[in-house]
């Protein structure tokens, strides 16, 4: 005999010790203010969240780590520790990427404030420019000394619109929204480049604890 599904899940939770840098959860995490489960924790919370609209990520409820975006790789051209602030791309590559966003270097996803574009930083490079120390692996990562020529890519954040259980499989099942904004030329404002409407299976066995509106067997 088949077991109800559960609907109208809130979020679940799962220890980072179970998850790895290849499951969605462990790119990111961004935490609503005040929320039990941050980035100091064991913990990583899905939770059911919704976006304002035409708001960067960062202003939204809850998210986790999304997908690499489809905007160009580049590399580093200078070597970073695990505490720098300037981070040193390829020339003209950063026309596009939103500000503020997400990159992934390594296993560490950091945040940027700002890009100083090579026609004006003191380099002469595509330059990621972070306003603090805190941004450096970014909540669910460790911050990392990263060589030259070291893959930079950029994360594109999402939203969980439903979860679900499906006991009968032994899985939460998780739609999901992810919004990739980009720019021209380096120049505000941030225009919507893709919406991707999408689901994520997590194995039962990775929740510890879920949280239900309602249940509708």
């Amino acid at each position: 005999m088949a077991i109800p599904l559960v609907k109208n899940i809130q979020r679940f939770l799962i220890p980072k010790t179970t998850a790895t840098v290849d499951d969605l959860a462990t790119y990111l995490g961004i935490y609503g203010a005040g929320t039990t489960y941050g980035p100091t924790s064991a913990w990583l919370s899905i939770s059911v969240g919704r976006p304002v609209d035409g708001a960067w990520p960062s202003q939204y409820t809850t998210y986790e780590g999304s997908h690499y975006g489809n905007r160009p790789a580049t590399v580093l051209t200078a070597g970073i520790n695990a505490t720098d602030l300037t981070i040193r791309v390829t020339a003209g590559v950063l026309a596009t990427y939103p500000v503020p966003g997400y990159i992934y270097i390594g296993t560490e996803a950091i945040y940027y404030d700002s890009i100083d574009p090579s026609t004006t930083s003191a380099s002469g490079d595509d330059e990621f420019i972070l306003s603090t120390v805190l941004y450096r692996g970014y909540l669910s990562t460790t911050p990392a000394i990263h060589s030259t020529s070291a893959a930079v890519r950029d994360i594109v954040p999402f939203f969980a619109k439903t979860i679900n259980r499906d006991p009968d499989r032994g899985v939460f099942n998780v739609s999901y929204n992810a919004t990739q904004y980009e720019r021209t030329a380096y120049q505000a404002p941030n225009i919507v480049n893709a919406v991707t409407d999408s689901e994520r299976v997590w194995s039962q066995g990775f929740v510890w604890w879920y949280q239900m509106l309602e249940s509708t067997g």
